[in-house]
């Protein structure tokens, strides 16, 4: 067992790095060719990403709320409702702004807990209904396109 010298939290010998504050271990002997940046560093690092995401997806969300509210629109065509892709389209749109909130608010948690870590990790929650988008995009080109 080693005891985290930056927060204090105590890891069993296998482990290099400390799961909370992400600091190198040293007394374990194990060769890291890369040089770990101390708490503070990483600590004011993921400020200035969360500060900066804060005010992307915080726009994002804004912008994107009146479409939130326009999004039942994609069933007004006959049958549309049946269309799982449809359904994927709906949900990610209607659920963006709130996971921008939702981003915001849990990786600020994280921040302020000390896991900086998490905390930018947290940040990707809007980028799954990003991705469910284009997913849903590409899947309708290709199945428009072979159904010419």
């Amino acid at each position: 067992m080693w005891k985290c010298e930056e927060c204090g939290e105590e890891h069993e010998n296998q482990f290099e790095t400390c799961w909370k504050c992400e600091s190198y271990n040293e007394s374990t002997g194990f060769n890291n060719p890369l040089k770990m940046d101390s708490v503070e560093d990483i600590k004011s690092s993921t400020k200035i990403v969360l500060i900066i995401c804060t005010i992307i997806f915080g726009i994002a969300g804004a912008v994107t709320f009146y479409p939130l509210l326009l999004s039942g629109m994609i069933f007004d065509a006959p049958g549309s409702d049946s269309n799982p892709i449809n359904w994927v389209i709906f949900i990610s749109l209607f659920t963006f702004a709130p996971m921008c909130i939702v981003s915001i608010f849990v990786s600020w948690g994280f921040y302020s807990g000390g896991s900086y870590g998490h905390a930018k990790k947290a940040y990707l929650l809007p980028v799954v209904n990003i991705l469910a988008l284009l997913v849903c995009a590409i899947i309708s080109e290709i199945i428009s396109f072979f159904s010419k």
